[in-house]
């Protein structure tokens, strides 16, 4: 199986960022890890031997991206403020150079998945650009992110608390 392992300078969020890619073609299949995990997570748990066969056969191509959880929610000890805008620069990250990144896999169709807080970011990523994502898979995951920022409230913290915004969209699609 094609594995390659890819690390660059990231302008949004000022550092190193690295991932990891599985196949050769296919529906791209962008991976968050689960909570403060790193991009290898996936192939150190077993479940890119576990998707061997569809990704051997082109249908599938995986790009496991990194975090930046202990620097953004898990940073309970920076202001809540803060900590939403590092989640706006990692949303950035994926936007403008991730998502550019993957599509050098010219397949259109786009899947975003993870469990636990990788569950949170990948639902995050696909409202936040449901015209780049196809399906979501989102296993076990925090979505109410209220708890987390002792009562501050803004713009970046509404927008990233996906309970807040599914109520919202529920309330108007029927």
């Amino acid at each position: 199986m094609n594995r390659e392992h890819h690390r660059w300078y990231s302008p949004s969020l000022g550092r190193d960022m690295e991932l990891l890619v599985f196949g050769h073609a296919g529906a791209r299949v962008l991976v968050f890890p689960t909570s403060q995990a790193r991009f290898y997570e996936w192939e150190d748990r077993g479940l890119i031997e576990v998707m061997a066969d569809p990704i051997e056969k082109g249908w599938l191509q995986v790009f496991c991206v990194d975090s930046v959880d202990e620097e953004s929610w898990y940073a309970r000890w920076k202001w809540p403020g803060d900590r939403a805008w590092r989640q706006m620069q990692y949303d950035s990250y994926l936007y403008h150079e991730v998502i550019p990144f993957t599509q050098r896999n010219p397949n259109p169709f786009m899947i975003v998945t993870g469990a636990s807080f990788g569950a949170y970011h990948a639902v995050n990523f696909a409202f936040r650009h449901p015209h780049l994502v196809g399906r979501v898979l989102a296993l076990n995951g925090l979505y109410d992110i209220g708890d987390w920022t002792a009562g501050h409230h803004d713009n970046h913290v509404y927008f990233n608390n996906w309970l807040v915004v599914s109520w919202y969209c529920s309330r108007f699609t029927g």
